[in-house]
């Protein structure tokens, strides 16, 4: 019964992973001569559908006997060397990936929603919802994703996008526009495996001190890491105040109204 329930998981996070991104390549194959107006309804009803999918995916979760993340994974490219052989391109649905996939796909389907009142009369009416279901496929990629470059290929996949979206106006300004979000993106992306590779570095950093630290060393490791300041100094918390009144005064100042 249990590994029903997950098969069934499984399949509702792929439905409403790809739902919208099927959404958006059948309005733009069919375009002005099946659907132009319809083109928003469309969208909308698909990506209820994912959203019903994922309350589906969600419920079944709750009800199941382990918390024991269900994964789904293919071979994608090779990677000679490595222990696993293999990038594999796949999803990951646990109770955080759960939650974040009924949030994105609810949102998703409110902002489709209104986006039919919004752009009546655009003249690009169906290419819009053609990028914006694109969008929704890129965002529900980054909360399923089952491995940091597919996190990575899904976040850079969300500024094209939304490149499109900026794009699809068809002015100068528009594309000045796009291409400030995109540099802006990409330097994000970067960031992000920056940061990523800053944290592995500090985390063997702090293995090794660890290691190497005496039975006092880790118990004060161990109630800083808790959040206290048990066996901090008087001087310690001196040396961090001012700063930490400065940040304060200055807030109000650098607030916008």
């Amino acid at each position: 019964m249990d590994e029903q329930a997950r098969t069934l998981i499984l399949w509702m996070a792929v439905v409403a992973l790809m739902a919208p991104l099927v959404s958006s390549t059948l309005i733009i194959v069919l375009t002005r001569r099946v659907m132009f107006l319809a083109a928003g309804w469309f969208a909308t009803l698909v990506m209820a559908g994912a959203f019903v999918c994922s309350l589906v995916a969600l419920r079944t979760w709750m009800n199941l006997d382990s918390a024991t993340p269900v994964v789904a994974k293919v071979p994608w490219i090779p990677v000679p060397g490595s222990g696993a052989g293999w990038l594999y391109l796949g999803i990951l649905y646990d109770s955080l990936g759960g939650a974040m996939l009924v949030m994105v796909t609810g949102v998703a389907t409110l902002v489709h929603l209104y986006s039919i009142g919004y752009m009546a009369g655009d003249k690009r009416f169906n290419l819009f919802f053609a990028y914006l279901s694109l969008f929704s496929f890129s965002m529900l990629g980054i909360v399923t994703a089952n491995s940091i470059i597919m996190l990575f290929v899904f976040w850079e996949l969300t500024a094209i996008t939304s490149v499109f979206l900026i794009l699809r106006a068809g002015t100068r300004a528009a594309y000045f526009a796009s291409m400030r979000y995109l540099g802006v993106q990409i330097l994000s992306g970067v960031l992000l495996l920056a940061g990523i590779a800053i944290g592995a570095i500090a985390m063997a950093l702090t293995g090794v001190l660890t290691f190497l630290a005496d039975d006092n060393e880790l118990r004060t490791l161990t109630f800083w890491a808790m959040g206290s300041l048990a066996h901090s100094r008087w001087s310690d918390v001196a040396l961090v105040a001012p700063w930490l009144l400065a940040g304060t005064l200055l807030m109000p100042l650098l607030a916008r109204p």
